[in-house]
């Protein structure tokens, strides 16, 4: 264990002197160090087969595609009711519609994906006033405007 530390922080040192400060992330450095160019530095660092963007982030189903989904949940549930009720009723609605990589523990270990990702959700809904910001902590509540939203979406032919 010794010899490895020692190892780490000999590399993280000549990391930093060969780094242009302000500048250069790790991976830039590394790329330099390397010779790859980024979508070169792409297939090598990134463990191969994960679905990633450009951006790094992960490639799941798009936070947007819980919005529906979530009001009718909690329609479902009489208009407002507990997290983890109403992500409960939601994982039931969208199972078959999640990716792979939806139903995969986040590296904090806190959360599956897809939950974290409608949790999101909710936060933009209560901007956008489909949900209440004043429901007590943990409770998630329609609004009148999110019953609309979804009236309209499905007199629109959006499902949820």
């Amino acid at each position: 264990m010794m010899k490895t530390v020692e190892v780490d922080q000999e590399v993280w040192a000549e990391l930093q002197r060969r780094a242009e400060p302000l500048v250069d992330t790790v991976n830039d450095v590394m790329r330099r160090v390397l010779g790859l160019s980024r979508a070169a530095s792409l297939q090598v660092l990134r463990p191969s087969g994960a679905p990633r963007r450009d951006n790094g982030r992960v490639n799941g189903t798009p936070e947007i595609a819980f919005r529906l989904p979530i009001l009718q949940a909690l329609m479902d549930l009489g208009g407002k009711g507990y997290r983890a009720a109403i992500l409960d009723r939601l994982g039931e609605m969208i199972r078959t519609t999640l990716k792979p990589i939806d139903h995969e523990l986040l590296r904090s270990g806190a959360d599956i994906r897809w939950r974290n990702t409608a949790s999101f959700q909710r936060k933009h809904m209560i901007d956008a006033g489909l949900l209440s910001p004043s429901s007590p902590n943990g409770i998630w509540e329609i609004t009148d405007a999110g019953r609309e939203y979804l009236i309209q979406a499905k007199r629109e032919g959006k499902s949820a």
